[in-house]
């Protein structure tokens, strides 16, 4: 059994910071504008986990 994944706690600058990564340096059309919600699965999807991005991105 796997304990539920929780999303910490995401500031407007780390979000900002989401979505520049994915637009600018993953190529994705339409990141810039994205929901939260689009945004926060691409990243775990594309980093692993929202931790190791936060982490790695200094936020």
């Amino acid at each position: 059994m796997t304990e539920p994944t929780t999303t910490p706690e995401i500031t407007t600058a780390a979000l900002d910071d989401m979505r520049d990564v994915l637009a600018r340096d993953l190529g994705i059309v339409g990141a810039e504008r994205a929901p939260k919600e689009n945004v926060i699965k691409r990243i775990a999807k594309e980093f692993g986990s929202v931790e190791h991005f936060l982490n790695h991105y200094g936020h």
